[in-house]
């Protein structure tokens, strides 16, 4: 449930990666997929650890029925959601 979990919160990002692929190409940044995969690595990571540090979960997770909490049950802090998304990236 959690990679169709990751592929949904993908869709959702799609819309996002075009502009920003084109920022990208326009800038002279972009100009290999390389940059640019490494680019929607990082607005997919940032978007993971925003969303589960003010909501517990993505729009992904919560459409499957995920969230992440800590041991007592409560939302991660953004400390702790953003070592989750550097570990997961």
């Amino acid at each position: 449930r959690r990679a169709m979990a990751l592929a949904l919160d993908t869709l959702v990002l799609l819309p996002l990666l075009g502009p920003v692929a084109a920022l990208l190409v326009g800038s002279g940044v972009g100009r290999s997929p390389l940059d640019l995969a490494v680019v929607a690595t990082l607005l997919l990571a940032l978007y993971g650890m925003s969303a589960i540090a003010t909501r517990g979960a993505t729009v992904g997770m919560r459409l499957l029925g995920l969230r992440v909490t800590t041991e007592a049950g409560e939302r991660p802090t953004w400390p702790a959601a953003a070592i989750r998304a550097s570990v997961l990236v």
